[in-house]
C-alpha cells in the first residue's frame, strides 16, 4: 500500500471515530505500529489514553502505562478517571495480572490496590469482580512472585471491598492454607495478608478464639529458616499478644513459654549465616515483639501531617499503616490529608481544608527508607525503653 493510501486510511478511521479520545488513541496506535519509541507512546498520551493503553499487545508499553498511572493514582485522587474507565481499567489490569510477565504483573498488581484506595467505600462492586479471580490466581499461579504479589493485593482488596465478615474470613483461611509448603515469599505475603485481615475481627475474637487457634501455627513459623517468614510470624504474634493483654487474657494463652522462649532466642540471635545488617534489624524486631507478648507493650507512634497528627497505639493500625505505605509509598501523606478512606481508617476526621504541603525530595527519601516513619519511631520508642524501664510511653514525631 502507498504512502498516500495509508495515509487516507488512517485518516478515514480516524474520521469514524466518536468525540470520546478515540481519535487520540489511533493516532498513538500509528506512532507505536511506525516505530515510534515505546516511551515516546506513552509520555504524550492523557491518562485517559493511558488507561486504553493497557489493552496494547506491546508489554512494554502497557508496563510503561502502568507505571504512569500508579504514580498518578498515588500522589492524586483520580475518582473520576476511575469510574469513567472502569471496565477498561479493570479487565486490562486483571489481564496483566493473569497474562503478563512478573514484572507486568506486579505492577498490575499495585495498580489494582490503588483503585480501590482510590474508590474506598464505592469499591464493592468491583471487589465481587475481582475477587474471585484473584483468589484463584492465589492458589494457582505459577510464578512465586507473580503469586506472591497477587495475595498482597488480594489482601488490601479485602481489606477496602469485602462488605461481609465471612468472605474476609474465607481469604484468611486460604492465606492459611499457603503457611506451608509454599516458596517463602508466597508464604510472607500470606502471613501479611492474614495479619492485615485480622486487624477486621473484632478485638476479643482476636484474643480469645484465634490467638488459641493460630499461635501454636506461629509458634513454628517462628523456627522457619527464611528470616522474613520469621518476622511476618513473629508480628502476628505480636498482634494476636496485642488482643490479648487487651483483653486481659495474655496469661491464658497456650504455649506462652515456648513462645517467648522462641522471641528471646531470636531477639539476641548472632549467627553468622546472617549479614550483620540483617542480624541488627531481627534482633530489634524481635525484642519490640516480645515486649508486647511480655507485658502488651506497644510502639506509640505520633505522625505529623501538616497541622495534624496521626497516632498510631496498637499492632493493628501500625499493620493498616504499613500495609498502606507499602501501596502509596511517597503519596501517603497526601492521601492521608485528602482520601476519606484513610482518614475514617484512622479516625483523622473530615479532610481538612488548605493548601497541601508537598515534600521535599529529602523527605521523600527519608519516607521510603528504611528509616521511614514509623521505623524511627520504633527505634526511638527502643532507645527510651532502654533508659526509662518504668514503661513511659514514648512517640517520635516527624513532619511530613
Amino acid at each position: 500500500m502507498s504512502a498516500r493510501k495509508k495515509e487516507r486510511s488512517r485518516r478515514g478511521r480516524r474520521e469514524e471515530s466518536d468525540d470520546d479520545g478515540s481519535s487520540s488513541m489511533s493516532s498513538l496506535n500509528d506512532n507505536a505500529s511506525s516505530g515510534g519509541g515505546d516511551d515516546d507512546v506513552v509520555q504524550d498520551a492523557t491518562l485517559e489514553e493511558k488507561v486504553e493503553l493497557l489493552t496494547e499487545k506491546r508489554a512494554t508499553i502497557r508496563e510503561h502505562a502502568l507505571k504512569d498511572l500508579i504514580a498518578a493514582m498515588r500522589m492524586s485522587l483520580q475518582g473520576p478517571l476511575i469510574n469513567s474507565k472502569l471496565e477498561t481499567l479493570i479487565t486490562s489490569l486483571m489481564n496483566s495480572i493473569k497474562k503478563g510477565q512478573a514484572y507486568e504483573a506486579g505492577m498490575a498488581c499495585q495498580a489494582l490496590s490503588l483503585v480501590f484506595i482510590t474508590l474506598g467505600a464505592e469499591s464493592e462492586a468491583v471487589y465481587a469482580m475481582v475477587e474471585p479471580q484473584l483468589a484463584i490466581l492465589a492458589k494457582d499461579h505459577r510464578v512465586p512472585a507473580t503469586r506472591a504479589a497477587i495475595i498482597k493485593a488480594l489482601s488490601m482488596v479485602c481489606l477496602i471491598g469485602c462488605p461481609e465478615d465471612e468472605k474476609a474470613a474465607e481469604i484468611i483461611s486460604l492465606f492459611e492454607s499457603f503457611f506451608e509448603d509454599t516458596p517463602s515469599d508466597v508464604t510472607v505475603s500470606a502471613l501479611n495478608g492474614w495479619g492485615l485481615l485480622s486487624t477486621l475481627k473484632p478485638v476479643s475474637d482476636l484474643a480469645f478464639g484465634v490467638a488459641y487457634s493460630m499461635l501454636p501455627t506461629f509458634k513454628t513459623l517462628l523456627e522457619n529458616e527464611d528470616a522474613d517468614v520469621r518476622a511476618a510470624a513473629g508480628e502476628n504474634v505480636a498482634l494476636l499478644y496485642d488482643a490479648s493483654w487487651q483483653e486481659e487474657s495474655a496469661d491464658e494463652a497456650e504455649d506462652l513459654a515456648e513462645i517467648l522462649n522462641h522471641l528471646q532466642e531470636l531477639a539476641a540471635d548472632n549467627s553468622r549465616y546472617m549479614a550483620r545488617r540483617d542480624r541488627k534489624e531481627q534482633r530489634l524486631t524481635f525484642r519490640e515483639f516480645q515486649r508486647t507478648v511480655e507485658s502488651g507493650e506497644v510502639p506509640e507512634i505520633v505522625i505529623k501531617i501538616g497541622s495534624e497528627q496521626l497516632e498510631l497505639n496498637s499492632w493493628s493500625q501500625i499493620k493498616q499503616y504499613e500495609a498502606l505505605t507499602d501501596i502509596l509509598e511517597s503519596g501517603m501523606p497526601f492521601h492521608l490529608a485528602q482520601n476519606l478512606l484513610l482518614r475514617d481508617m484512622f479516625d483523622l476526621g473530615e479532610v481538612q481544608s488548605g493548601p497541601i504541603e508537598k515534600m521535599t525530595t529529602a523527605q521523600k527519601k527519608a519516607f521510603l527508607s528504611e528509616s521511614a516513619e514509623v521505623a524511627k519511631a520504633r527505634d526511638l520508642h527502643r532507645t527510651k525503653n532502654r533508659k526509662h524501664r518504668a514503661r513511659i510511653p514514648s512517640s517520635h514525631e516527624s513532619d511530613i
